[in-house]
């Protein structure tokens, strides 16, 4: 992707998807901690494959979890799956959380 932008639009319209368009480390690694999120993307015009490498080793490396989590970013996430039970549909063959909950 050039971006990440268009990737991340396109996969965030399926239920209990998390998709974040990062361009640095520092938000790779808030898109995992505070929003749990499965799916970074990453733009090849934005960014060298050295510096892209660095973002998946932040995002890779904090993994979300949610004994430490602060209080906040876990009501976010059980409002995002609020609203993708609102909004979408849940695919029949799901049977996990898609990380919401513990």
């Amino acid at each position: 992707c050039g971006t990440g932008i268009g990737f991340t639009c396109q996969i965030n319209k399926h239920w209990g998807i998390r998709a974040v368009a990062v361009t640095n480390p520092y938000s790779a690694k808030r898109a995992r901690l505070s929003n749990n999120a499965q799916v970074i993307g990453l733009g090849f015009r934005v960014n060298d494959l050295e510096y892209s490498k660095m973002i998946v080793d932040a995002w890779l490396d904090n993994p979300f979890d949610f004994t430490t989590a602060r209080e906040n970013s876990k009501k976010n996430l059980l409002e995002a799956e609020r609203n993708d039970n609102a909004l979408l549909v849940k695919p029949a063959d799901v049977r996990w959380n898609m990380g919401f909950r513990p």
